[in-house]
């Protein structure tokens, strides 16, 4: 925005976002509009009330709660074997839930963690301390296949 400041939207679980034309009728759980201009608003739809929408001041961002411990983005060059080992390396936990938590990696959920940890070869519920380097690239190469799939797919995979 021009003054700096800036909208967080999280869609929860069964929220989206549609560009419709101001004039178009609201639907039943059409909770937010941002006129985009004469011709577009961008709406916010969340029937299961889980989504937020938030106008954080200039340079609030980066700290805010809901974004400053969270994980790298699955597709960007800080996702690599090496970080999700260093994340693994003392966790008992299962590895689906680990590589499902958003302070390791964010946008990985039960469906891609599923899929991509087929692709690797990987039970769900192995120890993720006990991967080693080699199988965690694995499973970083499939996270990356799977979302770039989906993305592609429009989500729908």
């Amino acid at each position: 925005m021009a003054d700096g400041s800036s909208v967080l939207m999280h869609l929860g679980m069964s929220g989206n976002l549609r560009l419709v034309a101001p004039n178009e009728e609201w639907k039943k759980h059409d909770h937010l509009a941002i006129t985009l201009g004469r011709r577009l608003q961008l709406r916010f739809h969340d029937p299961r009330r889980f989504g937020l929408v938030l106008h954080l001041a200039a340079g609030e961002a980066l700290t805010h709660p809901l974004l400053r411990d969270l994980g790298p983005e699955p597709l960007e060059t800080h996702f690599t074997a090496e970080h999700l080992k260093n994340a693994c390396a003392k966790r008992t936990a299962a590895i689906k839930l680990v590589v499902m938590d958003s302070h390791v990696v964010v946008g990985v959920g039960n469906i891609y963690a599923s899929e991509a940890l087929f692709r690797a070869g990987i039970l769900p519920h192995a120890a993720a301390r006990s991967l080693s380097l080699a199988r965690v690239a694995k499973l970083v190469t499939a996270i990356r296949a799977v979302l770039t799939e989906a993305i592609a797919a429009g989500g729908q995979r």
